[in-house]
This record gives C-alpha cells, structure tokens and sequence, in this order.
C-alpha cells in the first residue's frame, strides 16, 4: 500500500550551497525505488515576521516502504534534517478506526 507523507525538512542558511547542490543529484535518481516518489513541492515555508536561522520547508511524498523515508533522510546528512508525518486519506482513516473499535 503507498502512503502519503509529509516531509519537513530543515537546513542553515548558510549549507544553502550544500542543499542546492544534494538536491541536483537527487533529480539524477529522482525514480530510483529506493527513494519515495515527491508527488508535490518542495516548498520553502516563508516567515519574514519571524527571523530563523534555519531555511524550512515541506515536501509531499508517497512511499511503499519506511526504508525509503530513511534513505531520503540519509541522503541529506548531516546539512538537512528531516521530520516525516504520514497522511491518511479519509477512507482510510475511517476502516482504520473501525477495526480498531472492534478490538
């Protein structure tokens, strides 16, 4: 089954360089099985009220095993952090909470 899953990820502003130059080899192997599909982004989260450190941002997944989320993860080590939040559809959220009323 795929699962939707939103990836957060996180960076100093000064690996920007650093960032640029992973993510160009990423689209090299961008349908390589061991990486999760981007389905939407990535995009910049964009806070000028409120200064960081940090560049962040998110980026929309699909992913048929955990192992693909810790290779994307890997990946970007040590200049990007990741934090991952799957996504449930509904439907699913739905069958899921009706098995588990049964129990």
């Amino acid at each position: 089954m795929k699962l939707k899953v939103i990836g957060f990820w996180e960076y100093k502003q000064e690996d920007v360089n650093k960032i640029v130059e992973r993510w160009m080899e990423r689209l090299k192997v961008q349908n390589n099985p061991d990486f999760p599909k981007t389905i939407y982004g990535p995009f910049q989260l964009y806070a000028p009220i409120f200064p960081r450190d940090t560049s962040q941002g998110f980026t929309v997944l699909e992913v048929e095993r955990n192992e693909q989320l810790a290779a994307l993860s890997t990946f970007y080590i040590p200049v990007a952090k990741w934090t991952f939040i799957p996504v449930l559809e509904n439907s699913i959220g739905v069958e899921i909470l009706r098995k588990w009323q049964q129990k």
